[in-house]
């Protein structure tokens, strides 16, 4: 090849070099560009790692404390049952002391009613049948006198129809 060719190469090749030189520098600033916006990027992500961490240890001391919370709640919670219970257990045996007298009360009103009721009619009983006692004398009598009243009556029409008929004067 001739020198004019090769210089007409070489110029091409200057001006290719250029170009890629010109084009290299554009890379160049591009990647600048991009390391800086990678540099901010980190930076916005180092924030955001700092934010996370603050608020997962924001979230760790709500979790600490919500504990401490529920803790204190169950131990509430725990006295305010024993508390009831004990309240509950105290009711039921003033209650069932109250039922015990109440019943034993109206266990003894109703025995003595019971015991009131037998004696008027034990003492009714008693009083019918002095009454039946007294009726049933007096009906004996009665019948007595009765019978000695036909008896009497009877013997006087016998005396008399006796007297009649055979002491009578007539023919």
């Amino acid at each position: 090849m001739t020198d004019d060719e090769l210089k007409g190469m070489f110029l091409q090749l200057q001006q290719q070099i250029g170009t890629l030189d010109k084009k290299i520098g554009d890379l160049d600033k591009k990647v600048g560009d991009l390391d800086k916006k990678v540099g901010d990027l980190d930076k916005k992500v180092g924030d955001l790692d700092k934010k996370v961490e603050v608020g997962f240890a924001k979230v760790e001391g709500e979790f600490k404390r919500l504990d401490v919370e529920m803790k204190r709640l169950e131990e509430k919670i725990d006295s305010n049952t024993k508390s009831l219970n004990e309240k509950i257990d105290s009711n039921t045996k003033t209650l069932n002391e109250k039922i015990d007298t109440n019943t034993k009360n109206l266990n003894d009103k109703i025995d003595s009613g019971l015991k009131n009721i037998n004696d008027k009619i034990d003492l009714n009983t008693k009083a019918l049948n002095e009454k039946i006692d007294s009726n049933d004398k007096q009906l004996e009598e009665t019948k007595f006198v009765s019978r000695a009243t036909i008896s009497a009556i009877l013997i006087g029409l016998l005396g008399g129809l006796t007297k009649l008929l055979f002491f009578s004067d007539k023919p």
